[in-house]
């Protein structure tokens, strides 16, 4: 029976990459294959800082979509959403381009 913790535990606990990589997975997960929320709203779930999700956004860019944005306080200002899917993500595309 060994006795200790292994290099992975100390990762899991203390390796900030891998703690932001785990908890934006699992907000992936829970926001579901065929939903999607504003980018300030996703980085709440995820529990993150908005400076701890731009460090690692460009990984996850097959599941954001930029969108013009309408309505009052928004016109024209590109809106970010996260998808739950990258093919939602592919099929918002197709609309927001529209």
């Amino acid at each position: 029976m060994a006795i200790g913790n292994t290099a992975a535990d100390f990762r899991e606990k203390h390796d900030k990459n891998d703690i932001i990589h785990r908890r934006v997975k699992a907000a992936l997960k829970t926001l579901t294959k065929d939903r999607w929320l504003y980018e300030g709203d996703f980085v709440k779930l995820a529990k993150l800082a908005q400076v701890q999700w731009s460090q690692v956004a460009d990984r996850y860019a097959d599941f954001v979509v930029v969108a013009k944005g309408i309505g009052r306080g928004y016109q024209g200002q590109p809106r970010r959403v996260v998808c739950g899917s990258t093919r939602l993500a592919a099929k918002l595309r197709e609309v927001a381009q529209a």
